[in-house]
């Protein structure tokens, strides 16, 4: 994990390999996916300098 702090207050929305997302290619459905966690992402975004804590 790249960042504790951040799975300590999101601990219950967000679960490990698992998440919510509109599909882009299935007309815009809800679905459950295990593509990328929410700190994959956050961790990304921090590498890109687009967010800051």
């Amino acid at each position: 994990m790249c960042i504790d702090a951040v799975a300590l207050w999101d601990w219950r929305r967000w679960r490990p390999r698992q998440r919510w997302s509109f599909g882009e290619n299935d007309g815009g459905k809800l679905h459950w996916t295990t593509e990328e966690t929410f700190e994959d992402g956050l961790c990304r975004d921090l590498a890109r300098g687009e967010m800051a804590i």
